[in-house]
């Protein structure tokens, strides 16, 4: 059977989006095309235990396998003792509040914010000083679309239930029982009247 050595095949696996990054980046420099094939991107599979695949031409599978032994090899970090990262002083506080910032008080979200310009919480005045302001996740700070997720799905599965409740306790019954219920004999009677 004859395998074209342009068809993409099955490579290596990643366990996060950025371990998969880093492989690919790897070979790109190594000048090998690769692909990642990952649905991780939908909300629904975020903690998914599916490997993320990595997949590249046919033809280049021995020279990525040599370039991803000799990437394994190094170390996972660089020595930062002789790097010289300059005065750190003039870095103290940022003009304005990364994603994640929030009032260690009330706890509201201070992203976006000029902290040049103010160092009172918008939210409840308290006064905060640059180390007293913490970082958290996102999902912390949206615990609200959290639990809106959670109820609908539960509100869901609840309607799921009751129908199948309905289909099981009312399958033998027949179409006609409904007519002759008194309920609608009282509102189907008139219109069949001439």
């Amino acid at each position: 059977m004859f395998r074209d050595p342009d068809s993409l095949v099955d490579f290596t696996t990643a366990n996060t989006d950025l371990e998969a990054q880093e492989i690919l980046s790897e070979l790109a420099s190594h000048g090998i095309h690769a692909k990642i094939f990952s649905i991780s991107i939908s909300t629904m599979r975020i903690y998914s235990s599916e490997a993320i695949r990595i997949m590249v031409r046919r033809a280049d599978v021995q020279r990525a396998a040599d370039a991803l032994r000799i990437f394994q090899k190094q170390p996972a970090f660089d020595d930062w003792s002789g790097v010289d990262i300059g005065d750190m002083s003039t870095l103290r506080r940022s003009e304005i509040a990364v994603m994640g910032m929030v009032c260690p008080s009330c706890r509201y979200d201070l992203s976006g914010l000029d902290l040049k310009k103010t160092d009172r919480c918008p939210e409840c005045g308290a006064g905060f000083a640059e180390r007293s302001v913490t970082f958290v996740p996102r999902a912390v700070l949206q615990p609200r679309e959290e639990m809106h997720r959670r109820s609908y799905r539960t509100l869901a599965a609840l309607c799921g239930i009751c129908v199948l409740l309905v289909l099981y306790f009312t399958w033998d019954t027949r179409l006609m029982d409904w007519f002759m219920t008194r309920g609608t004999a009282v509102f189907l009677d008139p219109l069949s009247q001439p």
